[in-house]
């Protein structure tokens, strides 16, 4: 079974390191573009296999205007927004551009995992015994 694909646009280690731990432990394959044009290109190349983008918010990645743009595959692949901004300043605005959830810095492993769970479901690696 071809893994579930998270795409990551990051600016954040601590935010790649934890969205690596937990889609390795649950076998989806995390793409980290660390550019709105590397999102783009993912995007456009490879739409139909990313099941969830995830989008820090980071001033300097101009988070803001790319949750914008990938707003167009709202309907069809969910945007969860991560951000050091103000969480409620940030969530009223990523909702409205799109996104289904916005988790505020720092984001716990598990929570990740909860996110992806919701909006990937589960998924089981073949030749699992359980």
């Amino acid at each position: 079974m071809k893994p579930h694909v998270i795409l990551l646009l990051n600016a954040d280690p601590d935010v790649e390191k934890a969205l690596n731990e937990v889609t390795s432990q649950r076998g989806h394959e995390l793409v980290t573009a660390h550019t709105a044009a590397e999102s783009f290109r993912i995007l456009r190349d490879g739409a139909k296999d990313v099941k969830l983008v995830i989008i820090d918010i980071d001033p300097e990645m101009h988070g803001v205007a790319l949750l914008a743009a990938v707003a167009g595959f709202r309907e069809t692949v969910p945007i969860v927004v991560v951000t050091g901004l103000e969480e409620s300043y940030m969530k009223p605005l990523a909702v409205r551009r799109g996104a289904v959830e916005c988790l505020g810095k720092p984001v716990a492993a598990n929570r990740f995992a909860e996110v992806i769970q919701r909006h990937c479901g589960a998924r089981e690696a073949s030749g699992s015994t359980g």
